[in-house]
Protein backbone atom coordinates (compact mmCIF):
# COMPACT_ATOMS: atom_id res chain seq x y z
CA UNK A 1 0.00 0.00 0.00
CA UNK A 2 1.02 3.57 0.06
CA UNK A 3 2.33 5.21 3.15
CA UNK A 4 -0.89 7.14 3.52
CA UNK A 5 -3.50 4.35 2.77
CA UNK A 6 -1.05 1.70 5.15
CA UNK A 7 -1.45 4.57 8.29
CA UNK A 8 -4.85 4.45 7.75
CA UNK A 9 -5.68 0.83 7.66
CA UNK A 10 -3.31 0.23 10.50
CA UNK A 11 -5.28 3.08 12.53
CA UNK A 12 -8.15 1.40 11.63
CA UNK A 13 -7.54 -2.24 12.54
CA UNK A 14 -4.48 -1.84 15.05
CA UNK A 15 -2.96 0.91 16.30
CA UNK A 16 -0.53 3.07 13.84
CA UNK A 17 1.73 2.12 11.15
CA UNK A 18 5.30 0.47 12.99
CA UNK A 19 7.29 2.50 14.75
CA UNK A 20 10.86 2.21 16.22
CA UNK A 21 12.40 3.69 19.62
CA UNK A 22 15.30 1.77 19.88
CA UNK A 23 17.54 -1.24 19.09
CA UNK A 24 15.07 -4.11 20.38
CA UNK A 25 12.49 -3.04 19.01
CA UNK A 26 14.20 -2.96 15.51
CA UNK A 27 15.26 -6.41 15.95
CA UNK A 28 11.83 -7.33 16.96
CA UNK A 29 10.29 -5.93 13.99
CA UNK A 30 13.16 -8.01 11.64
CA UNK A 31 12.70 -10.90 13.07
CA UNK A 32 9.12 -11.29 12.23
CA UNK A 33 9.45 -9.71 8.47
CA UNK A 34 10.82 -11.33 5.35
CA UNK A 35 11.10 -7.49 3.05
CA UNK A 36 14.20 -5.34 2.82
CA UNK A 37 11.53 -2.57 2.78
CA UNK A 38 8.96 -1.16 4.92
CA UNK A 39 6.82 1.60 5.86
CA UNK A 40 7.31 3.50 9.52
CA UNK A 41 5.17 5.46 11.02
CA UNK A 42 7.30 8.32 10.27
CA UNK A 43 7.16 11.39 7.59
CA UNK A 44 8.73 14.49 6.66
CA UNK A 45 6.84 16.92 9.50
CA UNK A 46 10.44 17.33 11.17
CA UNK A 47 10.86 13.50 10.56
CA UNK A 48 8.77 12.75 13.51
CA UNK A 49 6.37 10.06 14.43
CA UNK A 50 3.00 10.70 13.54
CA UNK A 51 2.14 9.36 17.24
CA UNK A 52 4.02 12.22 18.35
CA UNK A 53 6.19 9.47 20.80
CA UNK A 54 9.63 10.39 21.12
CA UNK A 55 12.52 8.91 20.03
CA UNK A 56 16.13 9.02 20.00
CA UNK A 57 16.84 6.53 17.88
CA UNK A 58 17.76 7.83 14.08
CA UNK A 59 18.92 4.89 11.55
CA UNK A 60 19.17 6.73 8.27
CA UNK A 61 20.81 4.93 5.56
CA UNK A 62 23.95 6.95 4.36
CA UNK A 63 22.60 10.04 2.41
CA UNK A 64 19.53 9.80 4.09
CA UNK A 65 16.93 11.79 3.75
CA UNK A 66 17.86 13.36 0.89
CA UNK A 67 14.99 15.41 0.49
CA UNK A 68 14.10 14.36 -2.51
CA UNK A 69 11.30 15.46 -4.72
CA UNK A 70 8.44 14.27 -3.02
CA UNK A 71 9.80 12.22 -0.64
CA UNK A 72 8.10 13.14 2.41
CA UNK A 73 7.82 9.28 4.25
CA UNK A 74 10.68 7.00 5.59
CA UNK A 75 10.54 3.44 4.57
CA UNK A 76 13.29 1.01 6.08
CA UNK A 77 16.22 -0.29 3.87
CA UNK A 78 18.79 -3.14 4.61
CA UNK A 79 21.42 -0.07 5.00
CA UNK A 80 18.92 1.83 7.33
CA UNK A 81 16.13 4.16 6.65
CA UNK A 82 15.33 6.59 3.46
CA UNK A 83 12.79 8.57 2.35
CA UNK A 84 10.93 8.14 -0.76
CA UNK A 85 7.62 9.21 -2.48
CA UNK A 86 4.78 8.80 -0.06
CA UNK A 87 2.89 7.29 -3.35
CA UNK A 88 5.19 4.10 -3.27
CA UNK A 89 3.58 1.01 -2.66
CA UNK A 90 5.41 -0.81 -0.16
CA UNK A 91 5.05 -3.71 2.68
CA UNK A 92 3.82 -2.43 6.31
CA UNK A 93 3.68 -3.74 9.94
CA UNK A 94 1.04 -2.27 11.97
CA UNK A 95 1.72 -1.75 15.63
CA UNK A 96 -0.84 -3.32 17.89
CA UNK A 97 -2.23 -1.83 21.61
CA UNK A 98 0.31 -1.47 24.30
CA UNK A 99 -1.78 -3.15 27.29
CA UNK A 100 -0.22 -2.48 30.65
CA UNK A 101 -2.41 -3.77 33.76
CA UNK A 102 -2.08 -1.86 37.30
CA UNK A 103 -3.86 -3.48 40.43
CA UNK A 104 -5.35 -0.75 42.90
CA UNK A 105 -6.87 -1.04 46.12
CA UNK A 106 -9.68 1.30 47.17
CA UNK A 107 -10.22 1.93 50.79
CA UNK A 108 -13.43 2.31 51.58
CA UNK A 109 -15.46 4.51 54.09
CA UNK A 110 -18.85 4.28 54.81
CA UNK A 111 -21.32 2.31 53.08
CA UNK A 112 -20.31 2.67 49.50
CA UNK A 113 -21.49 0.83 46.42
CA UNK A 114 -18.20 -0.12 44.36
CA UNK A 115 -20.32 -1.54 42.07
CA UNK A 116 -23.17 0.92 41.81
CA UNK A 117 -22.43 2.35 38.29
CA UNK A 118 -22.24 6.31 38.87
CA UNK A 119 -19.41 5.30 41.49
CA UNK A 120 -17.37 3.60 38.85
CA UNK A 121 -17.40 5.70 36.42
CA UNK A 122 -16.67 8.52 39.10
CA UNK A 123 -13.52 6.39 39.99
CA UNK A 124 -12.26 5.53 36.77
CA UNK A 125 -12.63 9.45 35.88
CA UNK A 126 -10.48 10.63 39.21
CA UNK A 127 -7.74 7.62 37.91
CA UNK A 128 -7.68 9.18 34.54
CA UNK A 129 -7.01 12.44 35.98
CA UNK A 130 -4.59 11.45 38.41
CA UNK A 131 -2.60 9.46 35.22
CA UNK A 132 -2.36 12.95 33.23
CA UNK A 133 -1.39 15.00 36.44
CA UNK A 134 1.21 12.85 36.89
CA UNK A 135 2.59 12.90 33.25
CA UNK A 136 1.38 10.19 31.61
CA UNK A 137 -0.47 11.97 27.67
CA UNK A 138 -0.27 8.82 25.55
CA UNK A 139 -3.72 7.29 24.42
CA UNK A 140 -5.01 4.91 27.53
CA UNK A 141 -8.26 3.60 27.93
CA UNK A 142 -9.51 2.62 31.59
CA UNK A 143 -12.04 -0.04 31.93
CA UNK A 144 -13.04 -2.22 34.82
CA UNK A 145 -12.85 -6.31 34.39
CA UNK A 146 -15.37 -7.95 35.86
CA UNK A 147 -15.04 -10.72 38.41
CA UNK A 148 -16.72 -13.93 37.05
CA UNK A 149 -19.69 -13.61 39.18
CA UNK A 150 -20.06 -10.57 36.62
CA UNK A 151 -18.94 -8.14 39.84
CA UNK A 152 -16.33 -5.81 39.44
CA UNK A 153 -15.86 -5.88 43.02
CA UNK A 154 -16.39 -8.80 45.30
CA UNK A 155 -18.81 -7.73 48.40
CA UNK A 156 -16.71 -9.78 50.90
CA UNK A 157 -13.44 -7.74 49.96
CA UNK A 158 -15.10 -4.36 50.38
CA UNK A 159 -16.39 -5.94 53.55
CA UNK A 160 -12.89 -6.07 54.65
CA UNK A 161 -12.24 -2.84 54.94
CA UNK A 162 -15.33 -1.88 56.64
Amino acid sequence: MTWLAAQSYCRVKYTDLTSMRNQREKEEIMSVIDQSHWWVDLSRDTWTWSDQRNSLLRMWAYGEPSGGYMEYCACTAVEGWADVNCDRKIPFICSGPVMKLFKVVLKVEGSVDLNDPPVLEAVLNYMEKHMRDHGIHQKFRLRWRKQPNGRIFNKGVAELYK
